[in-house]
């Protein structure tokens, strides 16, 4: 296997991409000629944001000894944005796509950076939903070495945009940037230089549309006591209307009604709890068969602690990682168990078949260990409940004993 690259040498590189759109980004605002025919704010108006979300990844690992654990993860994200019109804008963004797990405790990361055009269609006076359209770049960084088939995608995506005030908004959106990976979020989008509000005697067309060659006409006030007759008009065309102050009543006080407050019945405890328990390993006194474990052990149906060097039951033929009928049985009372204590979480590993080849011994503990706990899922252990030892267990104590065995230990 190839030397992994360093993440800040990704990150390095993600960064100098991202300038570099911000770049193309700026001299495309700056083209602001009156013979351009599409809608287009005489002072456009640039904006930050910063989001947070989920990821979708699905990495093709068919040239690999190993599966992927899960496909979700956290994500982050930074645009920086200079909206054109009401209908359109300029968006550059960079964002941390979080970790792809596999089985073997190996992660892959993902960032992006792309340059994106947005298309607007307002639902009133704050509502907005949007869709849009650009190029990326992606980058992978992690514990492996990685070949990539296109640097450069497509990224496509739609949202909602709501604007809390002249400065803040809120936007949920969800993109797709290759066919490994997606994702949704949740962004906070602050307006360095927001546009002022609209008033009533202005229309929506001159608000958002100024040629930059065009005169706004300007009257003064009329006097009473000015025998004048010069007018201040630049353009007498368009007549002086004065708007009409709007009053707004007050609503009427309603008296606050106070309701009795409900008070939540008491639930009646289970029967189960009324049984004598000392050791609080929830099996009955009557039924414990080892009296005094502690209160956090994971017990079987006797009462007893079965996680000790190896697991009761659960034995491998040599060379071989398949389950068979009798280790199966003896999962499912520790499947049973473990539902018991439901916030109680575990690792698990193979110990070494001592054959003296490390390599072979290695690779075959793991897909024991991941044989265990892919069953264990199946019976309805939840993923995160259940974790991995990467190495090989080295039978110490018991010696022959040990060999083809499973540890199933409490991960503190």
């Amino acid at each position: 296997m190839a030397q992994t690259h360093s993440h800040t040498q990704k990150m390095k590189q993600l960064a100098r991409q991202t300038v570099g759109i911000a770049m193309v980004l700026a001299v495309a605002s700056c083209a602001n000629s009156p013979k351009i025919s599409i809608p287009i704010y005489e002072t456009p108006v640039a904006y930050a944001g910063l989001g947070a979300g989920g990821s979708m990844l699905d990495v093709d690992t068919t040239d690999k000894n190993f599966d992927q654990r899960g496909s979700t993860s956290t994500a982050a994200q930074l645009t920086l944005g200079i909206e054109m019109a009401d209908s359109w804008a300029l968006e550059v963004r960079a964002a941390d796509l979080g970790d792809a797990e596999f089985d073997n405790d190996l992660k892959l990361g993902y960032q992006v950076a792309d340059l994106t055009l947005m298309g607007k269609h307002s639902l009133g006076s704050r509502a907005k939903v949007f869709g849009r359209f650009g190029v990326g770049m992606l980058e992978n960084d992690g514990d492996f070495d990685v070949r990539q088939r296109n640097q450069t995608h497509v990224v496509l995506g739609a949202g909602f945009d709501f604007e809390i005030s002249r400065r803040f908004g809120l936007r949920i959106e969800a993109m797709g940037h290759d066919v490994d990976a997606s994702h949704a979020q949740l962004s906070l989008i602050y307006r360095f230089n927001p546009r002022a509000a609209v008033g009533p005697s202005t229309s929506a067309s001159t608000a958002t549309a100024i040629p930059a060659n065009q005169s706004v006409s300007i009257r003064a006030p009329a006097s009473s006591n000015s025998t004048s007759t010069s007018k201040a008009i630049v353009n007498p065309t368009e007549p002086s209307i004065t708007p009409i102050p709007i009053i707004t009543p007050k609503p009427a006080q309603v008296e606050r009604q106070t309701k009795p407050r409900k008070r939540n019945p008491v639930k009646p405890k289970p029967l189960s709890t009324l049984a004598a328990d000392a050791d609080r390993d929830g099996v009955a006194d009557a039924l414990d068969a080892c009296a005094g474990t502690p209160a956090d052990a994971i017990v079987n149906t006797s009462g007893c602690d079965f996680y000790g060097t190896a697991a009761p039951g659960v034995v491998f033929a040599d060379g071989e990682s398949t389950l068979d009928a009798s280790s199966i049985a003896a999962l499912n009372e520790i499947v049973e168990n473990l539902k018991k204590f439901p916030t109680i979480k575990v690792v698990i590993g193979a110990y070494s078949p001592l054959t003296g080849d490390s390599a072979a011994d290695l690779l075959l503990s793991r897909r024991r260990t991941i044989a265990v706990i892919r069953y264990m899922r199946s019976a309805g252990v939840e993923s995160l409940r259940t974790q991995p030892i990467a190495k090989a267990l080295v039978a110490k104590e018991g010696g022959e004993a040990l060999v083809n065995r499973i540890a199933i230990r409490q991960h503190k």
